[in-house]
């Protein structure tokens, strides 16, 4: 439902967000309830958290409206990045003013420095829980689609992707499709490629719904498109049979570079989808409204009621079994803003975080001559799936042999799929990730030398700097389209820091470029 907002006074804080200091800082085990937050906000229970902070019930003293209000934890408060992100969290709920999106009440700030994300309280169940027990209906998909489109069109004309699509993050207030409302902006990110996210401990399988671009394809770009993939997933579970995109990740990597089976769909619902799922993100429509402007639901139910004329009412579902009605809605009161739960995965899908080290390491000597030279150009090449008539051999049934005669899709085909079981053994995945980028096949080299950088590999991780790096970026020989100076430093760092002397090196010559007149 839609409550009362309330805007605590602003004070001289830098534009992002309002702050008011007012009332002390929580104990760090947790705010206890009855607490008052701000001289304004009563706390009433926790309602969840993950690894960064926790979300209460609040009800304003002075107005009696609920809202969740959002903390980061007192561990983490100290952590500049975080507080960054949920800094950006808030702005970006904040500019997004729409009725399908979960409203911003304030930030708020006690007389010790902790700050307050004051939220609109949604009282519903998310979206996955009516689908433990019924799917939707033609109809209802073609509703909460439009519906979620005109929240995401409203965040993306402010520049905000939200990145975590999922039937998690829909809330459905008396269980009213038409009223679904997006919530959980904390993987949310603004359309600059070096921005980061809040990340929790656990993602229990959302990868499921992240797009191509997520895992590092296509150039590794998330934008609107992004949204617009995973919208398609999600609204295809909807359905009642979530479609077959991995349980694994090298599984979901490999199921990301073709379009999924959507022969089980209703043909009212499968042109668009169609359109939605298309694993390069050029090809996919380039705007929600787009999307609606093309397939309006006044056209596709036309065509859904012309299909079914000769076919029993029920036929506008995937999925067996009788409806069961609304009576399994427990009137419980579901939390809607868990910080970044379900998102650890993010570790290998979004722009790396590195530990941070002192700058003016040692290592940094040499001049930047031995940098500006780059690296040759090559073409970037889409990933290529593997050919599956080309017979194969004893001599190259194993990896080294793929690599050996430069059947180098087969390799990644077969790191991909002994990934899902096992590890294969670092020096094989290296070689092939070397081998793959010295071919200008740049997206399946990324996702290699990704794996690896997390991982404590130092070569890796000065090949993943050289992919920010400002001194040798170009579109053919990084899975960027820009350059990024911070990540840049920070992977060079983590390398130095692996034992990878020449590390060193190109953080000085980045630091030359940089104070240059």
């Amino acid at each position: 439902m839609n409550l009362e907002k309330t805007r605590p006074m602003q004070s001289s804080r830098a534009d992002e967000q309002e702050t008011q200091v007012l009332a002390p800082r929580p104990a760090a085990d947790g705010i206890p309830p009855n607490t008052l937050l701000v001289n304004t906000y009563r706390v009433e229970r926790l309602l969840g958290g993950g690894g960064m902070g926790e979300v209460y019930l609040a009800r304003h003293a002075g107005l009696g409206t609920e809202h969740a209000v959002k903390v980061i934890r007192p561990s983490m408060g100290g952590n500049a990045q975080v507080m960054d992100l949920f800094y950006r969290e808030a702005k970006v709920l904040r500019g997004v003013r729409h009725d399908a999106v979960v409203n911003y009440d304030g930030f708020v700030r006690d007389d010790q420095g902790r700050d307050y994300l004051v939220m609109e309280y949604v009282e519903g169940a998310p979206l996955s829980e009516r689908l433990k027990h019924e799917p939707l209906t033609v109809e209802e998909v073609l509703t909460l689609r439009d519906r979620l489109c005109a929240g995401l069109a409203e965040a993306h004309r402010k520049g905000a992707v939200h990145r975590d699509l999922s039937p998690d993050n829909v809330i459905l207030p008396g269980d009213r499709i038409e009223s679904a409302k997006l919530i959980d902006f904390g993987l949310c990110k603004l359309t600059d490629p070096g921005q980061e996210t809040i990340v929790g401990t656990s993602f229990a399988g959302k990868y499921r719904y992240a797009s191509p671009e997520q895992f590092g394809l296509y150039g590794g770009v998330v934008d609107a498109r992004s949204d617009i993939y995973s919208l398609g997933l999600l609204l295809a579970a909807a359905l009642g049979r979530p479609l077959e995109m991995g349980e694994s990740f090298a599984a979901a990597l490999r199921s990301r570079q073709n379009l999924p089976d959507l022969s089980a769909v209703p043909a009212a619902l499968r042109d668009w989808l169609t359109a939605m799922l298309q694993p390069d993100p050029a090809a996919r429509p380039a705007s929600v409204e787009a999307l609606l402007e093309r397939w309006p639901a006044s056209a596709l139910l036309a065509v859904k009621d012309s299909a079914e004329a000769s076919k029993d009412a029920g036929a506008g579902r995937i999925g067996s079994g009788p409806a069961t009605g609304r009576r399994w809605l427990v009137p419980a009161i579901v939390l809607i803003l868990l910080l970044g739960m379900g998102a650890s995965l993010y570790w290998v899908l979004r722009p790396l975080d590195v530990p941070r080290t002192p700058t003016g390491e040692s290592g940094i000597s040499t001049a930047k001559s031995r940098i500006e030279a780059g690296e040759p150009a090559v073409s970037k090449i889409d990933p290529v799936d593997r050919e599956p008539d080309r017979p194969a051999t004893p001599a190259m049934e194993n990896l080294e042999g793929l690599i050996r005669s430069d059947r180098l899709e087969d390799a990644f085909a077969l790191i991909q799929a002994r990934l899902a079981s096992d590890k294969p053994p670092t020096d094989q995945i290296w070689a092939l990730a070397e081998r793959l980028r010295a071919a200008g096949k740049i997206d399946p080299a990324f996702a290699l030398i990704r794996v690896l950088a997390t991982d404590a590999h130092g070569p890796a991780a000065f090949a993943l700097a050289e992919f920010y790096d400002p001194l040798l970026w170009s579109d053919t020989t990084s899975p960027f389209s820009r350059p990024n100076a911070e990540k840049a430093r920070d992977w060079y760092r983590r390398a130095a820091e692996l034992g990878v002397a020449e590390a060193g090196v190109r953080l000085e010559a980045m630091q030359s470029a940089e104070t240059m007149p």
